[in-house]
């Protein structure tokens, strides 16, 4: 990116810089300006990979310079690149052909950043992909020509991840377009789960709350076969309840052809109702029983009172009337 001692930019800029000409630099001053120095900004990279589910990458730095602990996969990659795209501000910045920076405190001039995909720019005619929304491109020595993005055709939307090419060949571009076109051609997008099946009832005994969740909206995917089964638990954590999300649906999907080709996905549970419960115990039951009887013993002994002054009442007026 070009970041000169002491210069000035905005977040938004340094952004920019990282995702789009691949700034390692841009990478070390937001590093530091997040956590105060670059190792303890990879502490927080490497425990938001476990949140992730990326067992099988290791981070040592923030900007992918070859170390032998430094490391990862395309499926890893891909379930990183699918939690960004949650981001509107990176699907934007991804997507963007060109960038300019305005004259800063130690340069005079205008910046420009080019996004170094070039599957987005229709001058490389070689490369050009009409379906690539945008993405990350990346090289090292070591691990050769690097791509994660995602691309859109009609009602599918894929990720597609690309390593190891080779960087004259541009081969991580032509690789991508060949997956895309091969998913496009072969896959179905279609409904595997629908929301109105998957509705529960999760009962927090403390609080005494009944809470009846389920989903936000249908689940599609994109399969070659009719034949598939699902898998399900529910994550749920009462303690951290946020925006009506009250925990995850994890989904093991496969098709029945294809038992080794299994696909993971966690959804938010949201809130459709509670209601407020009372669940009578062991103390509850006695106490209410001795309550019980106390009434009925008052009530007997009412009652009795009742019937021997009524009683009285009636002898009274008896020995009046004879006289006595």
């Amino acid at each position: 990116m070009g970041v000169k001692a002491e210069e000035i930019f905005t977040i938004e800029q340094l952004l920019y810089g990282l995702l789009l000409p691949s700034g390692n630099d841009a990478a070390i001053v937001l590093a530091e300006a997040v956590s105060g120095n670059v190792d303890d900004f990879v502490v927080l990279m490497n425990e938001k990979l476990k949140e992730l589910g990326c067992n099988n990458t290791h981070f040592t730095n923030p900007h992918g310079f070859h170390d032998d602990n430094h490391y990862s996969t395309t499926y890893d990659m891909a379930k990183l690149f699918r939690y960004c795209l949650n981001n509107e501000v990176f699907r934007q910045i991804i997507s963007t052909k060109e960038y300019i920076i305005p004259p800063t405190n130690k340069s005079p001039e205008e910046t420009k950043l080019i996004n170094t995909n070039r599957m987005l720019d229709e001058r490389y005619t070689a490369s050009y992909y009409e379906y690539m929304i945008g993405g990350k491109t990346g090289y090292t020595e070591e691990a050769r020509g690097t791509f994660i993005g995602f691309c859109k055709k009609d009602n599918k939307t894929i990720i597609i991840g690309a390593f190891n090419g080779s960087q004259a060949q541009n081969a991580k571009f032509l690789d991508t377009k060949n997956l895309s076109n091969y998913v496009f051609d072969n896959f179905n997008n279609e409904l595997i789960i629908n929301k109105n099946d998957y509705t529960f009832t999760i009962t927090d005994k403390i609080n005494k709350v009944k809470y009846k969740v389920g989903l936000d909206e249908d689940i599609y995917s994109l399969i070659t076969s009719t034949k598939y089964k699902v898998e399900y638990d529910i994550d749920i954590n009462l303690n951290e309840i946020s925006n009506d999300n009250i925990g995850k649906l994890n989904i093991k999907f496969s098709e029945i052809n294809d038992e080794d080709n299994s696909l993971i996905n966690s959804y938010d549970l949201k809130i459709i109702d509670k209601e407020v419960y009372y669940e009578f115990n062991l103390k509850d039951n006695i106490l209410i029983t001795c309550i019980a009887i106390i009434i009925i013993l008052l009530l007997v002994i009412l009652f009795n009172t009742r019937k021997k002054k009524k009683k009285k009442r009636g002898n009274e007026k008896y020995y009046k009337y004879m006289g006595i």
